[in-house]
């Protein structure tokens, strides 16, 4: 595919996102993506032949996204700590700068009961956050605590999905008090462990 058809397809994702983020699920149709892009539906049918895989890759595109800025906030902290509180923070960088992405989140996970593919997809990018929230863990805690970093990871990842999930039903994107007591909550974990 040519960038431009690339573009045009995450053009195409994203105005699906947003739609589903405003409408919910009942109203979505080429017609109303059409609407949303100002292409014909048959130029989105083009690229997506049905809802169910134009679904599936609104699904990843978030994954994906959420993934990406994650990794690059992380990578910007030079202390383990600091790495820890970027994965947090990440969270709501993303919900920031998507928040049309976080409230799409229920209907994500909803989808993961039903199509394995994509419960297969999300273990997998869940699995690869919980080894870089382990790989900064294991940099940081001292040698006799190591045993504990797989469950704290666990706990953290969990923890972080449960806030975004608070936010998202809330309609709260731009509390700073989530943003607070999830650096808060890392911090007491940490402590625990220490």
């Amino acid at each position: 595919m040519t960038n431009k058809g690339q573009a045009r397809r995450e053009e195409i994702v994203e105005q699906t996102i947003s739609v589903v983020a405003e409408s919910g699920i009942a109203d979505l149709s080429f017609e109303a993506i059409s609407k949303a892009t100002g292409l014909t539906k048959p130029h989105i049918q083009y690229y997506f032949k049905s809802k169910e895989v134009l679904l599936l890759d609104c699904f990843q595109h978030i994954a994906t996204v959420a993934q990406q800025i994650t990794q690059k906030h992380v990578e910007s902290k030079h202390t383990w700590q600091g790495r820890l509180l970027a994965v947090a923070e990440a969270a709501f960088i993303w919900i920031d700068r998507h928040p049309q992405h976080a409230a799409v989140l229920f209907l994500y996970y909803h989808y993961c009961t039903l199509n394995p593919q994509l419960s297969k997809v999300h273990q997998e990018v869940r699995a690869v956050g919980r080894e870089r929230i382990e790989e900064i863990l294991k940099a940081g805690l001292p040698e006799n605590k190591k045993s504990q970093i797989a469950q704290l990871a666990f706990n953290i990842q969990t923890y972080l999905t449960g806030v975004v999930m608070e936010m998202a039903s809330a309609q709260s994107f731009h509390d700073e008090s989530f943003r607070k007591q999830a650096c808060n909550h890392i911090d007491h974990l940490l402590e625990m462990v220490a």
